[in-house]
C-alpha cells in the first residue's frame, strides 16, 4: 500500500506532501476506518522535547479528513477543528484513529484520538468537513 495516496474516480492522488515531510504513515485504510502512525522525532518536538501541539492538530485533521473520504469518495475540506490536549509525550509513536459521527449531502462530522503506542490517550479532536463532490 501506498500510504501517500489515495484512489478518487478510479485515479490514484497524492496526499499532501507536508504529510509525507513530516513522516505521519497510513496502517490502515478502510471504508469508515483509518489508522495513522508517526514516530516521536526530534524534528516534531517543541524546545521542551515534547511533542509539538501543532503536530496533534495536523495529525488530527489527516485522519479525520480521511476517514471521511474512505465514507463520501470525495475530497473534503475542513470547516473547523477542536483539539483537546490531554497529555504529552518526549518519545515512542503517535498512532492516530477516527470515527465519522455525521454525515449529510455536504457536511460530515468526526472525532480523532491520539495515543501513544501503550495506548495512553494523549490527544482528542471533532471536526465538520465539507465535502467537495467535483473539484
Amino acid at each position: 500500500m501506498n500510504t501517500h495516496q489515495v484512489t478518487v474516480n478510479g485515479k490514484n492522488v497524492e496526499l499532501s506532501p507536508f504529510l509525507k515531510e513530516i513522516g505521519i504513515q497510513t496502517v490502515q485504510i478502510e471504508e469508515g476506518q483509518v489508522m495513522t502512525e508517526l514516530p516521536v522525532t526530534p524534528s516534531i518536538q517543541n524546545a521542551l522535547g515534547f511533542v509539538h501541539g501543532g503536530v496533534y492538530a495536523t495529525m488530527l485533521d489527516q485522519i479525520l479528513t480521511l476517514c471521511c473520504y474512505t465514507i463520501s469518495k470525495c475530497f473534503v475540506v475542513t470547516i473547523d477543528l477542536n483539539i483537546h490536549y490531554v497529555a504529552n509525550i518526549q518519545e515512542g509513536k503517535l498512532v492516530a484513529t477516527a470515527k465519522i459521527f455525521q454525515q449529510g449531502k455536504q457536511i460530515m462530522m468526526g472525532q480523532g484520538e491520539i495515543r501513544d503506542e501503550k495506548g495512553n490517550l494523549l490527544a482528542v479532536g471533532t471536526g465538520s468537513f465539507k465535502i467537495i463532490r467535483n473539484p
